[in-house]
Parts: structure tokens; sequence; C-alpha cells
């Protein structure tokens, strides 16, 4: 399967009046919040074992003297989302390769 934004699937937002996709890969899960419900720009952060992580490639890079490091990343399109589904799925590569199955899921 190809992974893409079109293949989130959205429903409310248990903390807002918006909706929220959810999408594990791996050891990661991917947040993605639209605080309106109608797009076209949404906000994604990652979590690891129910917590925020910051992954190099994907999160901005805002160098050591940045006293704060927003985990959520805000105004990504469609296509910046469909693209940061493609890294995850790149890191979970090794997994697969590890234990012959893939640990990705939609929900």
């Amino acid at each position: 399967m190809t992974v893409s934004f079109n293949n989130l699937k959205f429903n409310p937002h248990r903390y807002s009046d918006g909706v929220q996709a959810l999408w594990n890969c791996g050891r990661y899960e991917l947040s993605v919040v639209d605080m309106k419900g109608d797009g076209p720009l949404y906000e994604i952060a990652i979590f690891q074992n129910d917590k925020f992580v910051q992954l190099p490639g994907i999160h901005p890079d805002y160098g050591k003297d940045v006293e704060f490091k927003d985990d959520v990343i805000h105004h990504q399109s469609k296509d910046d989302i469909t693209g940061i589904m493609k890294k995850l799925t790149c890191l979970c590569l090794d997994f697969t390769e590890e234990f012959g199955q893939s640990e990705c899921d939609f929900r």
C-alpha cells in the first residue's frame, strides 16, 4: 500500500471542535489535527510510547541556542503530510527487515 494523506481517517478530536487522524508506523504514531475541520492546513505531532518525539529530517532544526523547540509542526499541507508519512515508513523498514512484518497500520 502506498502511504498518502488520503489514507488517513479523521475522527472528532477529543479536546477541540476539530478532527484528528492517528497513523501508526513501527514505534511511532503520527497525529494529524485540523482544528477547524475543513483544511487546507494541518498540524502534526509524532509520538513514541505516548511521548512527543522530534525526528531529524522531519522536525525543523531549531539550533542549540533556541530555548523552546515546538513538538508540533504547524501549517502542513496534504502533500507535506504525505512526505512525512513516507519518511516515517522509511524509518520502519529496519523493523520489517528484522522481523519480517510491518507494524504500520491506519486507524
